[in-house]
């Protein structure tokens, strides 16, 4: 291995200062990405208290609801945002808002970290602020990508990748701060082990990949500068300082570890063993990115061709630049042509391949001028260098390679296609975009041209991508022009402003069922998905808060679980809602509980697009009025 000219050695000489025209164009690209960052999150606060979700996002609010009473859950995001959510007064517009602050707050944080530790390896960077200024708004721009399909309120996989985003920026910092030959300041170590707690809790199949990946780049930037053990100890000692901190906070503020862990356990278990096993999500994520891949070069092939050719023509520049906007006037048409920017779940398939095209081209343009520059380079450096170049190189390319892999790894684990969660940490791979973009191999100007281009084709198609998918088509809701009607009477949407027809189908459902609901906290059931239902109904979810369509025996088995350790709604039986017929083992499991749907009344509602059967227990003998209408 050999140290490359996309790593520059860390001597940090004074830069020139910034020419007028070079002062202007940084100038624009931070203003630029600043306005396209400022669109999309203008765009999240004023949609904050329009629609919601029956489903998913539901599922979080619900879960959040009862943070501290229900802990059947796979993950446990709702011991981070359930406190949140009863502070704010179960606010479900203001729970919105935290998660943008948030989302925003670590992307700032990671794109100043990323700029000023790549300051180090490009000593002839502009002297002026303006350099970290724009990087740092343009990583923060491809944030508005994580409003593209998931629910307006947080959950775990945001909440996963902006802990992802604040344990990168911690290690850019402390990879900084040993360039310059000085310890950590200690409330980065200490931040980092407290936000390793938060992701574990979050998700802990891709925490466990994020944190070994963290920890080892650490240790090869804390060997390749030899800074002895005792700076190494106290880096450590801090970073568990930090975990044991937040860990007793967790265990003595707000739920104890041996409440939280034994549930989470138990259906982390069987979603393994069903719906989303190791080798069934294996397989998925390579028939989906073989998929992806197709789509990418049948639609941007031209793009792609010249990105290898175009480091091969410097000789050329005129015919490398007309090629190149040639390619990239070429790729927009193809955009414009099957995606048109247009977010939500049903163009998901075109939305990845509008962004992973360009980042492909950018990786083979990078590639490419490597190999163009190896001539050159064997010619200028000695044999003997090569050892040092090596030790010099291996920090950078440890930190490269976390930025690469650091979105795939916050993603492993879903039960979606990989790239639909990878592309949610976008800003991580146009950090590497910049890093490229800023390299030697890339001072020509064609092949700067189409690295900029490519960033700034992400950075616009991000930012529609956002505002649409906030204003016109958010995650499996009605967009804002249509949210104009509050639900009355429905406390738990007080918030909000819902499609007219949606607010009177869950305003009349709730007064049909008053006599049973009025008091907060009743047990319900409800088969399958209809998390919204029991949410809007005030009601508390017995076992798990969201029942698998695809997988009935882990729903049953949640009720069975809760059925038997602690019937907790004492003489105040269940209710139970079915949107499909019922079961065999949903009726035994039901008979289990106590509950035989035969002495039930059935109320039938169309709410949506599906009709629900609602089962009322007999009003005498649990304490409630005669059973509607």
């Amino acid at each position: 291995m050999t140290q490359t000219e996309f790593e520059q050695p860390p001597v940090q000489l004074p830069p020139e200062p910034p020419g007028r025209g070079q002062l202007m164009a940084l100038r624009g690209a931070a203003l630029a990405s600043g306005l396209a960052a400022l669109s999309w999150i203008v765009a999240a606060v004023i949609c904050a208290n329009r629609g919601l979700d029956l489903t998913d996002e539901s599922f979080y609010l619900l879960s959040y609801r009862w943070w501290n009473d229900n802990f059947d859950s796979f993950s446990g995001v709702q011991y981070v945002y359930g406190p949140v959510f009863e502070l704010l007064g179960f606010d479900i517009a203001r729970l919105r808002l935290v998660r943008l602050a948030t989302t925003v707050a670590a992307h700032v944080w990671f794109g100043w970290t990323f700029m000023s530790w790549l300051r180090w390896q490009r000593p002839a960077a502009p002297a002026s602020r303006w350099w970290e200024i724009a990087g740092t708004a343009t990583i923060t721009a491809c944030a508005g990508i994580t409003y593209s399909w998931l629910p307006l309120s947080p959950g775990y996989n945001d909440l996963a990748l902006t802990c992802a985003f604040v344990l990168a920026g911690g290690v850019l910092w402390i990879a900084r701060d040993i360039l310059a030959d000085r310890p950590a300041a200690a409330w980065v170590p200490l931040g980092m082990g407290a936000t390793a707690v938060v992701m574990g809790l979050a998700k802990w199949s891709s925490a466990a990949l994020v944190l070994v990946g963290v920890a080892t780049v650490l240790l090869v930037l804390h060997f390749s500068a030899r800074q002895g053990w005792l700076r190494l100890g106290r880096l450590v000692g801090l970073g568990v300082a930090g975990m044991l901190g937040t860990a007793a906070f967790v265990q003595f503020a707000l739920v104890p570890f041996q409440k939280i862990v034994p549930p989470m356990l138990e259906v982390n278990s069987m979603v393994a063993d069903s719906t989303n096993s190791p080798a069934a999500l294996l397989t998925r994520y390579r028939i989906g990115g073989e998929i992806l891949l197709d789509d990418v070069v049948a639609q941007h092939w031209l793009l792609l061709l010249v990105a290898v050719a175009v480091p091969f023509l410097a000789r050329w520049p005129r015919i490398a630049l007309a090629l190149v906007l040639l390619a990239l006037a070429s790729s927009i048409a193809q955009v414009v042509r099957h995606d048109g920017t247009i977010a939500g779940p049903p163009h998901l398939m075109p939305l990845t391949v509008t962004i992973f095209a360009p980042l492909l081209a950018i990786l083979l343009v990078a590639i490419t001028a490597l190999v163009a520059a190896l001539p050159r380079r064997w010619r200028s450096v000695p044999d003997q260098a090569s050892g040092g170049a090596v030790r010099r190189g291996a920090p950078r390319s440890v930190i490269v390679i976390m930025l690469v892999v650091l979105p795939v790894a916050v993603s492993m684990g879903t039960g979606n296609l990989l790239q639909y969660m990878a592309m949610l940490g976008l800003a991580a791979w146009v950090a590497v975009a910049i890093l490229i973009a800023t390299a030697e191999p890339a001072r020509h100007l064609a092949t700067r041209v189409l690295i900029l281009g490519a960033v700034s084709g992400i950075v616009v198609a991000t930012m529609f991508v956002a505002v649409d998918g906030l204003w016109n088509r958010p995650y499996r809701t009605s967009g804002f022009e249509a949210s104009t009607t509050r639900a009355k009477e429905v406390p738990a949407l007080d918030s909000l402003r819902l499609a007219p027809d949606d607010a009177e189908e869950y305003a009349d459902l709730r007064q049909r069922l008053l006599p049973y609901v009025e008091e907060e906290g009743r047990a319900m059931m409800a088969f399958d998905a209809m998390s919204g239902l029991v949410f809007l109904l005030d009601g508390r979810p017995v076992g798990e808060a969201w029942y698998a369509p695809s997988d009935t025996a882990r729903s049953t088995a949640g009720v069975i679980r809760t059925c038997d350790d602690d019937r907790w709604w004492g003489q105040r039986e269940p209710i139970v809602l079915f949107n499909r017929p019922v079961t065999k083992l949903e009726r035994k499991t039901l008979r289990h509980c106590g509950i035989r749907l035969a002495h039930y009344v059935q109320l039938t509602e169309h709410i949506g697009d599906q009709t629900v059967v609602i089962y009322l227990p007999p009003g005498p003998s649990s304490g409630d009025h005669d059973p509607p209408e």
